[in-house]
């Protein structure tokens, strides 16, 4: 249903598009119809797949119904805090230094955009194992588990954090145009404090799986006021500019996901406030190991071009997998395929 709703989305823009003259409203019509397209055909696929599934308003246990909504609703003020800090920056861009700044600053948070959907995307094979470990109540098993988990996203998004930075310059000239070369310090400020931010994305799921979701919604929302009003500071007050808005949001982040989601996590599981930052040393040392070729490399070789890029990618990347491979344990080589299958079969 998510592609039929993608294609049903661009589809209609690129349609409208071209019988008539381009407008944002076109935009918003097209999302709206992606919206339905997809709620018809997942009560389609209900009909069809579960037929003897019905719903019966008498058979509600209301009980249940005010938990999940007391749950949903701390979800809700999570997700707004959420907002705050990871969108709020593109609005004062814009109001702060005018659409031409405001654009150039959207283009380049393009690619830290895409590094949180890579670990979403990463970091989801691991939240099926969690649940079922943490349903059985081996609490143990679960720490052992997570921290393999934050080990395995660190190093994936490593590699590509480094990269991004490494070769940002050069990347964004041959990207966006010569002129956004000198946004590449901006760019290092979005990138550089996700590796070890978005390592900690598997424990998202630990208060969701103990229903105690009430103060990581509070934190959240709270944080996000925090980075609208440091980023208000720092790109006005303090004159920084565009790197005043990344640096809101890359310290604003790093307090949320760096100190209260590994010791919130820790709390909920009963156990040392320490247990989930062991895997953070070796996450950061790759970042900035990888980073370091990247940047030996500009200093040998003067990259002017996609190929020569792309060749310097391709080669950092190899001898990056070939060295994690090699000191990673054969035991998380074998959790890492098992939580891939899993990740599979739930599908």
């Amino acid at each position: 249903m998510a592609a039929f709703e993608t294609l049903t989305r661009v589809g209609l823009v690129v349609c409208l598009f071209c019988l008539f003259t381009p407008r944002v409203e076109y935009i918003g019509a097209a999302i709206l119809t992606g919206t339905m397209v997809s709620t018809i055909g997942t009560v389609s696929l209900w009909k069809v797949l579960t037929p003897s599934l019905r719903i019966s308003l008498g058979k509600f246990d209301w009980t249940m119904l005010r938990n999940l909504c007391s749950t949903g609703g701390w979800v809700l003020i999570s997700q707004l805090g959420v907002m705050l800090y990871l969108n709020i920056d593109l609005l004062l861009a814009n109001r702060l230094f005018g659409p031409e700044q405001g654009g150039r600053y959207a283009a380049v948070l393009a690619l830290p955009t895409l590094l949180r959907s890579l670990a979403t995307a990463v970091g989801g094979i691991f939240a099926p194992t969690m649940y079922h470990i943490y349903a059985r109540g081996d609490i143990d098993g679960l720490v052992i588990y997570l921290n393999r988990a934050i080990k395995f996203v660190g190093l994936v998004m490593a590699l590509s954090i480094g990269l991004i930075c490494g070769f940002s310059e050069p990347l964004l000239k041959l990207w966006l145009g010569p002129t956004f070369g000198s946004l590449a310090p901006v760019l290092f400020l979005m990138a550089i404090h996700l590796c070890i931010n978005l390592s900690m994305y598997p424990l998202y799921a630990v208060p969701l799986a103990a229903d105690r979701v009430k103060v990581p919604g509070l934190v959240t929302l709270v944080i996000g006021v925090g980075n609208l009003l440091l980023a208000l500071l720092l790109a006005g007050v303090f004159g920084w500019g565009l790197n005043g808005l990344a640096a809101a949001g890359a310290i604003m982040l790093t307090v949320r996901h760096l100190l209260f989601t590994p010791l919130y996590g820790a709390r909920v599981l009963n156990r040392p406030y320490g247990t989930f930052f062991r895997g953070l040393v070796p996450i950061s040392l790759a970042t900035l190991a990888t980073i370091g070729l990247c940047r030996f490399i500009l200093w040998q070789w003067p990259i002017s071009n996609w190929l020569e890029l792309g060749t310097a990618g391709w080669g950092v990347s190899l001898l990056y997998v070939g060295v994690v491979y090699v000191l990673i344990t054969p035991e998380e080589r074998l959790a890492l395929k098992s939580a891939v299958a899993l990740s599979r079969n739930e599908a």
